[in-house]
Formats: C-alpha cells, sequence, structure tokens
C-alpha cells in the first residue's frame, strides 16, 4: 500500500464519500525498493516543482491551471529548447508546421479527440 485517499462519488460532496487505495505489488523485495526508490528520484526531479522553485514559470489560476506564463529566465531555456530541436529537425530533413492551440468543436470531432476533452458543459 502506497497511499489512500477519499474522494466523493463523481466529485459530489453530497454523495458518498470512498476510499482510493494506491498500491504495487512485485514479486520481490528487491525489485520493490528499486521501483521506491525510482519513484522518489521521480519527485525529486518534478518539473512543476523545479519550474516554480528555480522561477522559470508561474501558472496563475486567473489565466488557467496548467497554462504556462514564462518567466524571462523560462522563457530564455525554453527558447535555447526550441532552437536546439528545430536545428536537428532541419538536419534530419523535416520541415516545421504550427497550429492553433485552441480550435473549433468541430475540428476536434472530425479528429477524434473530442471525447478526450469534453467536459459536463459541452457533453451533446
Amino acid at each position: 500500500m502506497l497511499s489512500i485517499a477519499g474522494a466523493y462519488w463523481k466529485g459530489d460532496q453530497d454523495r458518498q464519500q470512498l476510499q482510493r487505495l494506491y498500491a504495487t505489488a512485485f514479486f520481490d523485495q528487491a525489485d520493490l525498493d528499486a521501483h521506491l526508490a525510482r519513484v522518489e528520484e521521480a519527485k525529486r526531479r518534478d518539473h512543476r516543482v523545479l519550474g516554480k522553485r528555480l522561477g522559470l514559470f508561474h501558472v496563475d489560476e486567473m489565466v488557467g491551471q496548467g497554462l504556462i506564463l514564462w518567466t524571462p529566465k523560462g522563457a530564455f531555456v525554453r527558447q535555447q529548447l526550441q532552437d536546439f530541436i528545430s536545428h536537428h529537425l532541419t538536419r534530419q530533413g523535416y520541415e516545421q508546421v504550427f497550429t492553433p492551440h485552441v480550435g473549433k468543436l468541430e475540428l476536434y470531432k472530425t479528429s477524434g479527440h473530442f471525447p478526450y476533452y469534453q467536459t459536463a458543459n459541452t457533453r451533446q
């Protein structure tokens, strides 16, 4: 058992509260220990924590959860990575295209992506 958490059925506090159990299983202790060490290392390297600590980006609820506001330091790192990737893609004969971040609903229905993004407000 790794952890437990409470959750309301379908996120509604008027419904029954349930218990979430997070667990894993391995054939021997050595494999379990190796897995737990990898999990701890991943926590240490979590980009959400490191990015904030290093002052690379900011997330503001007014903008939206997961929508990154890049600081000057973060924008510099991002640009360097984009330049590196662009250089190597060009060397390998690829051409880049850029698409909008948002599109009409019909686009997502046609592409088959709509069910992955729909919310209670967009169900049809």
